[in-house]
């Protein structure tokens, strides 16, 4: 499968965020208050401004074309996979919802329960 730059983009933005999650989380359990999972979020302002209720938000011009590709890279991944993917991330949601998202770390899962 050839991929295109911005999914190779997105994809290597999702590891860095995937391996800070990691730092963030080892830092947390060794004492240092410096460092918190807050922190992954602090950047997301730039993307999307909080409204009144949490359904009132709204995209930056950053985020718009960023979030909408993002959201459309969902949509093509639940669109082409199997039925048997399709399975596994239905019980993965439903099973597992304290590990759904550390399960996404691929490789890093274990690193990042262990702490």
């Amino acid at each position: 499968m050839r991929r295109n730059k911005p999914v190779a983009q997105i994809m290597v933005s999702s590891l860095i965020l995937s391996m800070l999650a990691v730092s963030v989380h080892a830092a947390g359990r060794s004492g240092d208050d410096r460092i918190n999972g807050v922190d992954l979020l602090s950047g997301f302002d730039t993307l999307w401004t909080t409204g009144a209720t949490w359904d009132t938000g709204t995209p930056t011009a950053l985020g718009q074309s960023l979030l909408r590709r993002n959201l459309q890279i969902v949509v093509d991944r639940a669109n082409s996979r199997t039925l048997a993917q399709e399975t596994a991330a239905y019980f993965d949601d439903r099973r597992d919802q304290s590990y759904s998202a550390t399960s996404g770390l691929g490789s890093l899962t274990a690193a990042y329960r262990a702490g």
